[in-house]
């Protein structure tokens, strides 16, 4: 699956169903909340996180990002104990740590 070619609804029906625990028919009846685009709906993500750490950075200049991610603090391996996501939002970049950390999409291979 490839995040990037997704459209929005995809992307809030993917976080619905794999990390909010919606039925797959639900996502589709009925709009999900735009995890990947509004930064309130996108804290409810991360509190389907609660053991494991949440870190934010944003970057500014011409390309500005933001990173989110998550760390497992009680595991010392650092590639399998950090998940993380690079966004042009907030929202979108939490949700891609989300997924990444719930082994929905492949970790990023940054840090």
């Amino acid at each position: 699956m490839d995040w990037e070619t997704l459209s929005t609804r995809e992307r809030d029906e993917l976080i619905a169903v794999e990390l909010m625990g919606w039925h797959p028919e639900r996502a589709q009846k009925e709009a999900p909340p735009a995890y990947s685009t509004d930064l309130s709906a996108a804290w409810a993500v991360v509190a389907k996180f609660p053991r494991l750490r949440f870190v934010f950075e944003r970057f500014e200049g011409e390309n500005g990002t933001c990173s989110a991610g998550f760390r497992d603090m009680d595991r010392r391996e650092r590639g399998a104990s950090s998940w993380w996501g690079d966004a042009d939002t907030p929202a979108e970049a939490i949700c891609l740590a989300a997924l990444r950390a719930s082994g929905v999409l492949a970790p990023s291979p940054r840090r």
